[in-house]
């Protein structure tokens, strides 16, 4: 029993031996365990008298379970609540295709599984890992988990039926678990290239910027207020007054206008990804600024008090940057999601111990959506339960619409603090289970207060007014300005910045025409040989018309383009899709009229995907702005089923990557990075040595 035990351990503790030590080391039981005969004859396990397989026949449970399944495609992923002896994990692993997470809450279940059972065949498959925390559960993920996978859960009968307490809780946290993997990789689809776009362009602010990490324990066991742009931060914000120089005041940039109009100069202001206009006020200058490297450029032309940057750690160019501006712990940029949650982060790493959470609805109190003074402010519920805005605003009619059209798509119900269900959005949701996640994780270390009066209901924070919580976590006076003092870059720290990122810069050129060779002799080899319509005609449109141009501006203030510019996108984002359209159908001819010519380019382009992927991943330019196209193609060909469709998606796919580079590569180059190149140069920084 112990060999078998210590082989099955083995393999777990390929990819999870902190698990694998647990199971070891975990001799006494507490329950009373006992191996007896199903109805069938086959061998259960039962827990104080109760099976914990099915009773009847574990093997035509299982089967059964398995032929109910919804989802059994290669490109999905179930996970499996409950080891038991292993009947229904053997038959799932025999017959799915897809990818296999078995969760087990129970380490007494796994310790004796894993003695009289033998998993070797199962966890040697690359699809399938064991897990038994949450966090278990989340690294799994991030090794199975691919956009757009459809998901099963399947709780074990034990589960179901003896353990129905906790089962609820397991299944909140095992579906929104797949859910944050869905929208975060939706996330990342829709906004890479935006990020590194972004990223880049402010590349010659960032390196004159002081870096976050500088303010680590600059307030130790200090109190810190959070204002968010809930419509419950008018209740209350008149509270922090009396108290406002015995608390360090973070604020985000949406609510920085209405806590203003209260009298309330924030000491921090944070932003993300938002534009010049929600923040630019004269009170800027009074205010230090926290700024994501990849937020809209506009943001880095204002004069705060200071500037300090915040290295993204879960966006790819962020993390570049920060690596290359020397930066080696980026476990100090925490982030998830929302900038209130960085204000969050930002204070714990500056070392307040106390914090407190105010207009941080997360969902639409009294009807109304925002504060009224904040930067969308205007929009409320109706009595049809849908969102409609009321009101003046600086928006255009169109940016109105897009905004009300994003705050109604697929509202839901959540616990309000009055006991009541509230209305809120899906991404509100999300950073509810964020906060939650934050409570679990550091309730030991931080008081966390959410001080809303209104909203949704936060588990693990303490729900007091916030008078309450100020009378009892304030005492002595905080000098912000004393703390900050000195935390500024000088000229010639500066200088090295710039010209480490100079260097980077040169070498993404250089690297660039390396990989074109490569990319010049598949198309003339793989592409233009075989593929019989015009490529020419979008790809000359978009140069003509100096697209990439009209492109940035439109990335810096929509409101702001011509005309002329406008005709420009649309007729672009037209000769796109017409592009798109012609290039499938004119595969899947040269697939159905010449398999052989097909299957040689495709072989070609294959081939030689991975000697331009390996060359361009030493460029942080294109490696980051192809991220999705190169993770797309990897699980193209990792999923790969063998049939028409599939193969005419791949050979879609790496056409339009080759296209892309071969046409684009050298206009991302002369607008893009020369032009950064040229601006470093510039610098009156770059001439200090």
């Amino acid at each position: 029993m112990t060999n078998l035990l210590e082989k099955n351990l083995n393999y777990l503790s390929k990819y999870n031996l902190e698990l694998a030590e647990k199971i070891r080391n975990h001799n006494n039981l507490e329950a009373n365990y006992e191996i007896n005969p199903a109805k069938s004859g086959d061998s259960i396990l039962y827990k104080n008298n109760i099976p914990v397989d099915d009773s009847m026949d574990p093997v035509w449970n299982a089967l059964e379970s398995y032929s109910k399944l919804e989802f059994k495609s290669i490109r999905s992923i179930t996970v499996l609540l409950g080891i038991g002896l292993g009947y229904t994990f053997k038959e799932f692993s025999k017959r799915y295709e897809g990818k296999i997470i078995l969760h087990e809450p129970n380490l007494e279940f796994l310790r004796i599984a894993f003695e009289f059972v033998d998993f070797s065949e199962e966890l040697s498959k690359k699809n399938i890992m064991i897990t038994h925390t949450h966090d278990d559960l989340k690294a799994a993920y991030k090794i199975l988990f691919f956009r757009g996978y459809k998901f099963n859960f399947l709780p074990s009968n034990y589960y179901l039926i003896e353990d129905n307490a906790n089962l609820q809780e397991f299944t909140n946290k095992i579906n929104n678990n797949h859910g944050l993997f869905e929208q975060n990789y939706n996330n990342l689809w829709k906004k890479n290239y935006l990020w590194t776009t972004l990223l880049f362009q402010d590349i010659p602010y960032v390196v004159n910027n002081q870096d976050m990490h500088v303010l680590k324990d600059k307030f130790k066991n200090k109190p810190a207020v959070i204002l968010s742009a809930g419509p419950s931060l008018d209740k209350n914000i008149e509270n922090l007054k009396p108290y406002r120089d015995k608390v360090v005041v973070f604020c985000v940039g949406v609510a920085f206008k209405t806590a203003v109009k209260h009298g309330i100069i924030p000491d921090f202001v944070a932003v993300i990804d938002n534009k010049k206009e929600i923040i630019d006020i004269p009170e800027i200058a009074d205010v230090n600024l926290i700024a994501s490297t990849n937020t809209f450029e506009g943001i880095f032309e204002l004069k705060p008090k200071r500037f300090f940057n915040h290295h993204n750690k879960n966006t790819p160019a962020c993390v570049w940057l920060a690596k290359v501006l020397g930066i080696t712990n980026l476990d100090e940029y925490e982030t998830a999601g929302t900038v209130a949650i960085n204000c969050l982060y930002t204070a714990k790493l500056m070392g307040c111990d106390k914090i407190i959470l105010v207009g941080q609805d997360l969902a639409y109190t009294d009807n109304k959506c925002y504060s009224k003074n904040s930067a969308h402010a205007g929009f409320s519920v109706s009595e049809s339960k849908t969102i409609e805005f009321e009101g003046e605003s600086n928006k255009t009619e169109e940016a109105l619409k897009n905004q009300k059209e994003f705050l109604n798509k697929d509202l839901l119900y959540v616990k309000g603090l009055n006991g009541k269900n509230l209305l809120t959005r899906p991404d509100y949701y999300t950073f509810i289970l964020y906060f939650e996640e934050i409570a679990e994780k550091y309730a030991s270390e931080i008081k966390l207060i959410n001080a809303t009066e209104g909203g949704a209901y936060l588990k693990g924070y303490e729900h007091i007014t916030l008078k309450e919580a100020l009378e009892k976590n304030t005492d002595a006076k905080i000098n912000v300005d004393e703390a900050l003092k000195d935390t500024q870059l000088t000229a010639l720290e500066i200088s090295k910045r710039n010209k480490k990122v100079l260097k980077e810069l040169k070498s993404m050129i250089t690297n660039y025409n390396d990989a074109k060779k490569i990319i010049d002799f598949v198309f003339k080899k793989a592409i233009a040989p075989y593929l019989n319509f015009n490529f020419k005609v979008l790809y000359n449109y978009i140069k003509i018309n100096s697209y990439w141009n009209i492109f940035l501006k439109a990335f810096k203030n929509p409101n702001s383009l011509l005309n002329e510019e406008k005709i420009i996108l649309s007729e672009t984002i037209k000769l796109s899709i017409d592009f798109s359209e012609n290039l499938r159908k004119n595969i899947k001819n040269l697939l159905i009229q010449n398999p052989r010519n097909f299957s040689n380019s495709l072989k070609i382009m294959k081939d030689n995907y991975f000697k331009i992927k390996e060359i361009l991943s030493l460029n942080p330019y294109y490696k980051m702005s192809y991220l999705t196209s190169f993770l797309d193609l990897d699980n193209q060909i990792k999923d790969f089923e063998n049939n028409d469709e599939n193969l005419i998606e791949l050979s879609y796919q790496i056409n339009s990557l080759y296209l892309n580079l071969y046409y684009y590569g050298s206009i991302f180059n002369e607008k893009i990075i020369a032009k950064l190149i040229d601006k470093l140069e510039k610098s009156e920084y770059s001439r200090i040595q």
